[in-house]
């Protein structure tokens, strides 16, 4: 592409002066005129270098979230080899980088990463006094080129890469050269394409969708770094709903963090927490609670978490979006506090546990069902019929239609206070039939499933102990007989129930307090009755369970609820868990009324 680039004259302090006096003054400022050009580059005061503008101190820029993002090891060296030519201004790996930019023009028919095209921008400037104007001016057009004519990249199937080449680079072009009004042109689309990526990539929460969550890091990287260079030129970089959706995302992104600083459903379970990225979006952000809640996740912020520990947090931990099938459950916002998140792109069901700094399991939660010997296919889509989340518990509910007129739910709990989790399948089906039930949770490197000798319920231990399971439909001796079983198979906990039934229910409680790890447990099926009647377990269960001294009760109904007692209690309802007081009396953890 032949780009002719002129101007409308001489560049002072971020503006241009009038054409008239810039005609007698001084020739045409640009390329075309590459001995003045050349000079004014290398003497100009302003803009600064996008790296020192952003306040990056330590990482460049570029590099940041790039740890567990969709980047090649050719274009992390690049990056490396950029990085340290401009730290040094110029003055060091001249020709490692000169040598570089050779090979990679002469690639031009080569695929671009958007990193890539971003880093070559930020050094151009600084190459001006290295290269001749014919190789300066082609790796400007083919910037400029990559800029406007980038591929037909649809923004939901590739975000990070169409925020790259849409927004991010034509956005950085007009930063690097205020002068040239090919570059300055660029700003105006550039803005477009990035108000329109937070607009339709975050719900009005900040949340992203499920199969994004991955990318959450390198887009608030993408989009921190465009709106410091975007400053405070009118129109703004970001239109007012955009700019509403990128606070709320600084607040998601954290929610979306490990205990160890690495960010969820990652690969890497250790490293940087990205702490500069989260430091320049704080600042742009301004807002006291994200401050506080960074200091209580982020492994970097521990110092200020240490000054600030009397500052009160009073944004809700916990959020949902159906929009964007995905949930983040919480026990509070401490780094000891347990997170469990639920993602669910397309028909399958993604979660991580964390306690603490340690990754209980992370991955695909996978079932299989079959009825009658054939096997039930995989669902393709999960509706979440209920969300709910207060000071006791978060508590979501999904569900997933099966062939045959059989559904699925699935039930999870995450107590705050009493600090457990419950992860529960009910199978209802049209009529009765021989029902096999396995579901497999990956349990993170390192974590191992020890199941105890006499009982069946078993912890899982990484360095230390994290969790106590339970299979509440199972009985709890092993000496009684089960249809069913709990264990460790292929690095995942299993748990397996058969029946033949009308209706099925899978429950595990998922102990999460330290303290009460080694205390006695038990548990118990409830007999619940309607009508003077005994009511079978494809109609109706309640289980009681026991650990130390503290005690919680779990109802579910499987048919059309009705008036039924349990442990002399009457209940109308479809779902009910609550914790005994001690004085027997059951005060209410999350009550579910049949609608």
């Amino acid at each position: 592409m032949a780009v002719i680039i002129t101007t409308a004259g001489k560049f002072e302090g971020g503006r241009t002066i009038g054409m008239r006096t810039a005609e007698r003054n001084m020739p045409e400022l640009g390329p075309e005129n590459w001995e003045a050009w050349s000079a004014h580059l290398a003497t100009r005061k302003s803009p600064r270098a996008p790296w020192r503008r952003i306040g990056a101190d330590g990482v460049w820029p570029l590099i940041w979230a790039t740890d567990d993002a969709p980047v090649s090891d050719e274009t992390r060296d690049l990056l490396s080899l950029l990085a340290i030519w401009c730290e040094s201004q110029g003055k060091s790996r001249r020709s490692n980088v000169l040598s570089r930019l050779e090979g990679w023009l002469a690639d031009a028919g080569t695929s671009r990463s958007g990193l890539e095209l971003l880093a070559w921008t930020y050094v151009l400037p600084s190459l001006a006094g290295s290269l001749s104007a014919a190789r300066w001016r082609e790796m400007l057009d083919f910037l400029l080129d990559a800029a406007t004519n980038w591929p037909d990249l649809d923004l939901h199937q590739q975000p990070l890469a169409h925020q790259w080449l849409a927004g991010e680079l034509p956005l950085t072009l007009a930063y690097q050269f205020p002068e040239l009004p090919a570059c300055q042109s660029l700003r105006e689309p550039a803005s477009k394409a990035l108000s329109r990526g937070l607009q339709d990539l975050l719900d009005g929460n900040g949340l992203p969708a499920a199969e994004h969550v991955p990318l959450v890091r390198p887009l608030l990287a993408c989009w921190t770094r465009c709106l410091v260079l975007g400053g405070n030129e009118s129109p703004p970089v970001f239109d007012a709903l955009a700019r509403t959706h990128f606070d709320w995302f600084v607040r998601r992104a954290l929610q979306l963090t490990r205990e160890t600083g690495c960010p969820v459903l990652s690969r890497v379970s250790s490293g940087s927490d990205d702490a500069e990225l989260f430091d320049v979006a704080l600042k742009l952000v301004n807002d006291d609670d994200d401050t506080a809640i960074a200091d209580q996740i982020l492994p970097s912020r521990v110092a200020r978490r240490r000054k600030n520990r009397s500052r009160a947090i009073l944004a809700e931990p916990s959020v949902s979006s159906e929009w964007g099938r995905l949930a983040i459950f919480r026990t509070g916002w401490p780094r000891k506090d347990a997170q469990l998140v639920v993602a669910r792109p397309g028909g399958a069901i993604h979660t991580e546990l964390n306690c603490g700094d340690e990754t209980v399991w992370s991955g695909l939660w996978t079932t299989q069902i079959r009825i009658s010997g054939q096997a039930i296919p995989v669902p393709t889509e999960w509706d979440e019929i209920c969300w709910h989340a207060d000071d006791d518990v978060d508590y979501q509910e999904l569900q997933a239609d099966l062939s045959g007129g059989w559904t699925l739910q699935r039930q999870i709990l995450l107590a705050r206070e009493d600090r457990f989790l419950l992860a529960a399948d009910a199978l209802l089906g049209p009529q009765g039939a021989l029902i096999e039930y396995q579901a497999e949770l990956p349990l993170a490197e390192g974590v191992r499933f020890e199941p105890m000798q006499d009982t069946r319920e078993g912890q899982l231990t990484g360095r230390r102990c994290l969790a106590t399971v339970l299979p509440l439909g199972l009985p709890e001796w092993r000496t009684a007989r089960a249809d069913g079983s709990l264990e460790m198979a292929d690095g995942k906990l299993q748990i397996r129930q058969t029946a033949t039934s009308q209706r099925l229910y899978i429950p595990l409680f998922i102990d999460l307090d330290r303290k009460r790890f080694r205390r006695p447990l038990t548990w118990r099926q409830l007999t619940v009755a309607e009508r003077l009647q005994i009511q079978p377990p494809s109609r109706v269960v309640a289980y009681r369970v026991q650990v130390g001294d503290e005690q919680w009760l779990f109802y579910r109904s499987l048919a059309p609820a009705a008036n039924r007692t349990v442990l002399g209690e009457n209940l109308a309802n479809e779902f009910l868990a609550a914790r005994f007081d001690r004085d027997g009396d059951t005060d209410d953890l999350v009550r579910i009324d049949p609608e």
